[in-house]
């Protein structure tokens, strides 16, 4: 049986309450008082996983206005997109972790700054996507307009183009951006991203278990993600 908690620590009646979450036993009693089973001590609660998912659903919720299941079990990507999408909404920017490249096609009329992309080598690039939807436990999801951002990207089909535009034949022709040297896509929700992080600062992922983007550890290796 899948029991979804939401607020556990403002009891005020002075009976003993037993919760269990995924298995694990918590106790709150007498004015909201939060204090766990002979096995783990108040920091152990609050810093567990089964809070810190709840927690993350919570907020969602409340943002989105809907309802959303606790799940008995979760894999690491399931757990990194909810953590992903509450930090979207809290308007944070967070490295995309399942994108490495941003792919579409040309139009007929193309910009200097991206001719002198795909000519000359990396450069900053912005892509705007109208309704960013995303799969969350198993339901789709509309989060709103979302902007991605790569500090130094590179054409990886860049001769492919070249020989296009000089054939006078580069509509509709795909397009395939990556960031140079490991670095990560940004990505952050239009109106909701704070007016003070106009330097686009990273927020961390903060998964217990899981490790952050190579970007923001200083490797080169992308995480490891197994289910």
């Amino acid at each position: 049986m899948t029991v979804g908690a939401r607020f556990v620590a403002d009891t005020l009646t002075p009976q003993k309450i037993r919760l269990v979450v995924n298995g694990n036993l918590f106790q709150s009693f007498m004015g909201g008082q939060i204090n766990s089973g002979p096995q783990e001590s108040k920091e152990d609660y609050l810093a567990s996983e089964s809070v810190l998912l709840i927690e993350d659903l919570a907020i969602i919720e409340r943002e989105l206005q809907l309802t959303l299941p606790v799940p008995e079990t979760i894999t690491n990507q399931d757990r990194l997109t909810v953590r992903i999408v509450r930090l979207l909404l809290e308007g944070s920017i967070v490295i995309h972790p399942f994108k490495s490249t941003l792919n579409g096609t040309l139009t007929d009329s193309l910009t200097p700054h991206l001719i002198e992309m795909i000519r000359d080598g990396a450069g900053a690039i912005v892509i705007d996507q109208e309704k960013l939807v995303v799969e969350l436990l198993s339901r789709k999801i509309a989060l709103g307009s979302a902007r991605f951002a790569i500090r130094h990207a590179e054409i990886a089909n860049s001769e492919e183009i070249i020989a296009a535009i000089e054939a006078n034949n580069s509509k509709d022709h795909p397009i395939r951006i990556v960031p140079h040297g490991g670095e990560g896509i940004k990505v952050f929700l239009l109106g909701r991203v704070g007016a003070d992080n106009r330097d686009l600062v990273v927020s961390p992922w903060g998964v217990p278990g899981i490790p952050e983007h190579n970007e923001l550890r200083g490797i080169t290796d992308p995480p490891k993600l197994n289910p």
